[in-house]
């Protein structure tokens, strides 16, 4: 697979006090096949099927679950058709006990007949099938469901051998989350592989070192609860009555974060910012826009484009943050952005060329950051 570059095109029209902004930026960034290809997992994306039509960014990967949040396949069939993307992963199933049982495995393989239609409807596309997602399969298990797949998708890509606890096999394997050892350094498969945030919220991780640690995986997939319908890492609803399913602001903030951070500084010790607040699903305006959680109690803050340029204010949310890294003695003072963090970027990038910006609090600028990046803190 040659993969000479990405190109993202975003249209926003965002709207500020005094002016309105229309940005038609062109971002290109360049990546060769050894450097692996950019993707995000929608996985329940029978779901929000036409937030990824209008969103999904050209050249990306897209991966999913044939079946397991409804019928896949009519979205799969639709997005390629657009031609924003022409490489897929799907699962065929998934288990909430992580168990399969070598008698179902061939109902499992019956499920790829319908994605080797649409490796015959588009045969210069890649699709690539997963049998069972995060399974505990032992070797001989794993390669009997893969040959069983196999037989009912020969026009696929290529098999990929998902596993939790279970083996990982010859060929493609796929791994989850930011894996690590006892010494805190990233981990990962011998071989060609893909990597997957699934499980972890990406915007709540240090994603550049995860781009960096996996930057020879074959696909590198972003992932967000709200791609399962779950509003938070946390939610427990169980699946049929999820409903916090992604929009496509979600998608085009995840796919921001390829264009680079940039050259940021760190901010002062204990301070936190958070590129996506938490989303309860309650319509609370501050929801996945970027909170400050910072040591000084000001009444309000700026933040500032490189140039000078005030990009917006808040003024401090009260009471402040006592518990998750703060007390009473330390607390958390918090300021939620009034826009979204890759919203805040693209006005600092209209205005000064940068996208970063410095947080201004009692007249003095700390920074710079990128706004639709977390930093200070990570959750893995």
């Amino acid at each position: 697979m040659r993969v000479k570059g990405l190109v993202m095109s975003f249209l926003l029209r965002l709207r500020f006090a005094s002016f309105t902004v229309v940005l038609a930026p062109l971002f290109f960034l360049p990546f060769s096949a050894s450097a692996g290809l950019p993707g995000l997992d929608y996985l329940g994306g029978a779901k929000f099927c036409d937030a990824i039509l209008e969103a999904h960014p050209p050249g990306a990967a897209a991966g999913f679950f044939i079946d397991t949040f409804g019928d896949a396949i009519p979205c799969i069939d639709r997005l390629a058709a657009s031609g924003k993307a022409t490489t897929f992963r799907v699962h065929l199933a998934w288990s909430d006990t992580h168990q399969f049982n070598p008698r179902d495995f061939d109902g499992i393989a019956a499920k790829a007949r319908r994605l080797n239609g649409l490796a015959k409807k588009y045969p210069t596309y890649s699709f690539y099938v997963s049998g069972a997602c995060e399974h505990n399969l032992n070797e001989v298990q794993a390669k009997i469901l893969r040959a069983k797949v196999l037989a009912q998708c020969q026009d696929c890509k290529g098999y990929v051998n998902t596993p939790w606890r279970g083996a990982r096999i010859d060929g493609l394997n796929e791994i989850h989350g930011f894996p690590k050892d006892k010494r805190g350094r990233p981990t990962k498969p011998t071989g060609a592989y893909l990597v997957s945030f699934d499980g972890v919220a990406a915007v709540d991780s240090d994603i550049g070192a995860w781009e960096a640690a996996h930057s020879d995986a074959l696909i590198r997939f972003l992932w967000e609860p709200r791609f399962n319908g779950r509003w938070e890492t946390n939610d427990n609803t169980p699946r049929p009555k999820r409903r916090g399913f992604a929009d496509a602001k979600l998608i085009r903030s995840l796919a921001y974060v390829w264009n680079g951070k940039g050259s940021v500084r760190q901010l002062p010790r204990k301070w936190v910012q958070k590129s996506h607040s938490e989303n309860h699903g309650t319509g609370d305006g501050r929801a996945e826009k970027p909170v400050e959680l910072i040591r000084i109690n000001a009444d309000s803050i700026d933040w500032v484009a490189t140039n000078g340029v005030r990009l917006a204010s808040a003024k401090q949310y009260r009471p402040p943050l006592t518990s998750s890294g703060f007390s009473k003695k330390e607390p958390g003072h918090r300021f939620y952005a009034p826009m979204w963090g890759y919203e805040l970027a693209e006005k600092a990038r209209a205005v000064s060329g940068s996208r970063l910006v410095y947080l201004r609090v009692k007249g003095k600028n700390y920074g710079p950051i990128n706004p639709a990046f977390r930093e200070g803190s990570y959750r893995q």
